[in-house]
């Protein structure tokens, strides 16, 4: 028999429980899986990387990293002689982010207020945000964008 199964977990600190810096550095590296596997469900206590990546999505930087972006697509849309392309290739679509700013700019402001926040529903902003194909970047999907930030909205503050 192992003498692994009498130790303990490597990603977990013995004596809190709680994810490692080495728990916490591999959900780093692998935060876009992690990202869509917490944004369709997958819970934080899943394992230590999943739970690593949580506290990282819900953490200060994270979270005013992710209001700033939301703020600059916005200030973007609203302001396209700024250069709304930006450096990237594939812009969010204009239209849709200006018919959904009120719902943007909420978000905004709960990303950049001190409630605990829902890691599935910040994972699945940030998944939304960042894939390239979904409705914040396809024109004509404004209802599918709309949506998914009423849903993201109503669940991202956490209730305890």
């Amino acid at each position: 028999m192992s003498g692994s199964v009498l130790t303990t977990p490597q990603h977990l600190d013995p004596d809190r429980g709680v994810p490692t810096f080495w728990a916490h550095t591999s959900a780093w590296l692998h935060r876009e899986r992690l990202d869509r596997e917490l944004a369709t469900g997958t819970p934080s206590w899943d394992s230590p990387r999943h739970a690593a990546r949580a506290l990282q999505l819900t953490g200060r930087a994270h979270r005013d990293a992710l209001s700033e972006g939301l703020d600059r697509v916005l200030d973007d849309a609203r302001n396209p002689s700024t250069n709304f392309k930006r450096l990237s290739c594939i812009v969010p679509c204009r239209d849709s982010i200006l018919r959904c700013a009120p719902l943007l700019e909420d978000l905004s402001d709960v990303l950049h207020g001190d409630l605990p926040l829902h890691a599935q529903h910040v994972a699945r902003l940030r998944v939304m945000s960042r894939d390239g194909i979904g409705p914040f970047y396809c024109d004509g999907r404004r209802a599918e964008l709309t949506r998914a930030l009423e849903l993201i909205s109503a669940g991202i503050v956490a209730d305890d």
